[in-house]
């Protein structure tokens, strides 16, 4: 457990540093913040995201860690409720990912699939996205949209 300024109780998700360092100055360049991203496990990616989710105002919800049925995470914003993957590698993603996360729909009773990573994906996987209910967030989204938020 980790006490902030004002010694409310604050959750520890195991985030580097940075992203402390980042609160009590108020300011932390892109390129740190990706290097940062680059040393989460797929957990703390995973917590990552949901900080951002709920920042953004959606109430977040995790998924169990095994059998998950495609999804990480459930985010709801008024009649809007999203399943999402945080997928964090090396690798390029194709539409493979696409599909394993198209598995969470009907389990989780969703409309509409987020798949949020650090990387990007290829061709057949945006063509394939446009036809389903998916929305893709890749590394430039990331870097436009979330890491551009205080956290």
């Amino acid at each position: 457990m980790v006490k902030n300024n004002n010694s409310n109780p604050e959750i520890d998700y195991g985030l580097p540093e940075l992203t402390l360092k980042y609160r009590r100055n108020g300011k932390q360049p892109l390129s740190e913040k990706l290097i940062e991203l680059e040393k989460l496990d797929n957990m703390q990616f995973e917590h990552y995201m949901a900080r951002l989710f709920a920042l953004k105002g959606y109430e977040v919800k995790y998924t169990p860690i095994e059998n998950d049925y495609g999804a990480d995470l459930i985010i709801t914003r008024g009649n809007e409720i999203v399943a999402v993957r945080c997928l964090l590698g090396k690798e390029i993603l194709d539409k493979d990912a696409i599909e394993d996360a198209l598995e969470s729909m009907k389990h989780y009773a969703v409309r509409k699939v987020m798949i949020v990573t650090n990387q990007m994906f290829t061709r057949d996987a945006i063509k394939f996205s446009r036809k389903n209910p998916v929305i893709l967030v890749d590394r430039p989204a990331l870097i436009e949209d979330y890491l551009k938020m205080k956290i």
